[in-house]
């Protein structure tokens, strides 16, 4: 969905661990991603997984969206794995960054997806959904039967 460009700016919005931005790092080692995460133990993940993958590309911005927002280079590509309620303010912060590109949001809430839709409609971005459903399978008495985890909805906004 994001379409990831060979150089450009890339935001990891909620990055955890790290692995959307180590591997945007190593498909395209000329973007630079800078990955923003509030929680200490996955900044130190993050950390870990930039020297074991060898990405020199990634810049780790310590901080909550969407304060730590502020000042970062124009994105060319934005992913949201977080938010924590602020989304509404994040992507208002985007919209006046970003002249054109992508945003891709997870999210696992009906809340979550009515707000990223609904702000970036009057953001003006072109906006594609999916869901993605998975399921298990799971031992029930003498059979096999699949137990379904819930559903992601990912949002895509272009312009």
């Amino acid at each position: 969905k994001l379409r990831l460009p060979q150089r450009g700016i890339f935001w990891d919005i909620g990055a955890g661990s790290g692995s959307v931005s180590i591997e945007t790092a190593r498909l395209c080692p000329e973007i630079e991603v800078i990955a923003v995460e509030k929680d200490e133990e996955q900044i130190n993940n993050i950390k870990a997984n930039k020297m074991t993958f060898n990405t020199k590309n990634i810049g780790i911005i310590e901080g909550e969206a969407p304060e730590a927002l502020r000042g970062l280079p124009s994105p060319d590509r934005v992913f949201i794995g977080g938010g924590s309620g602020s989304l509404k303010e994040i992507i208002s912060i985007i919209n006046k960054a970003m002249t054109s590109g992508i945003i891709v949001i997870n999210a696992t809430k009906i809340d979550t997806l009515n707000a990223a839709i609904n702000q970036l409609k009057v953001s003006g971005f072109l906006i594609d959904i999916s869901q993605v459903s998975i399921s298990r399978t799971k031992e029930i008495g003498d059979g096999q039967y699949l137990s379904a985890l819930n559903p992601v909805f990912i949002i895509k906004g272009e312009r």
